[in-house]
């Protein structure tokens, strides 16, 4: 028997149905073989796409198990890799160290990029009154959502040396292990 893609089938069967139709319904010996040969056709291409999709199926899920399971795994050792760094950490700040060397390995305290905190609400309070007149202006399906841009502020104190109220500069250091 030659394969055939099931939009062949499909279209095989359409093509037996209109012949019944040109021939008043008359089922002829040769649309009967045809007609039966067509449906076994067909019922072997279901089957075929029925194991595929069950064989896809199954592979997803097992995909997606072991998706979670390395998850699990990564979790597990982004936690370790955290208390080692915390404890490490907490003992060299009670024993007032800022670098610990061992045969491999050095531990250290390094500064972190200055970074900028707001206080938003006291940065946009004076301007309230003026978002509150803005915001009775526009319709009622359009909202304001006014928010303060840390990275304008960090431009600005670059180049003007000047931190706006509600605003500093935090400059924090962190553990590095090499």
């Amino acid at each position: 028997m030659e394969k055939r893609t099931l939009f062949e089938l499909t279209s095989e069967a359409r093509a037996i149905e209109d012949a019944l139709i040109e021939n008043g319904g008359e089922l002829t010996p040769e649309l009967e073989i045809a007609m039966t040969d067509n449906r076994e056709a067909l019922v072997a291409k279901v089957e075929s796409y029925g194991m595929l999709y069950r064989k896809f199926k199954y592979t997803a899920s097992m995909i997606a198990e072991e998706i979670k399971r390395l998850q699990a795994m990564k979790k597990t050792a982004e936690n370790g890799e955290k208390r080692i760094k915390e404890r490490l950490e907490f003992n060299m700040r009670a024993n007032e160290m800022t670098v610990l060397e061992g045969g491999t390995t050095r531990v250290s305290f390094a500064k972190n990029p200055a970074s900028i905190e707001v206080n938003e609400e006291a940065m946009i309070a004076p301007y309230m009154f003026l978002i509150d007149q803005l915001a009775e202006s526009l319709p009622p399906y359009i909202k304001i959502d006014v928010k303060v841009s840390k990275d304008v502020i960090k431009q600005m104190y670059k180049e003007t040396g000047v931190m706006p109220a509600g605003a500093e500069q935090v400059q924090t250091e962190s553990i590095r292990i090499r």
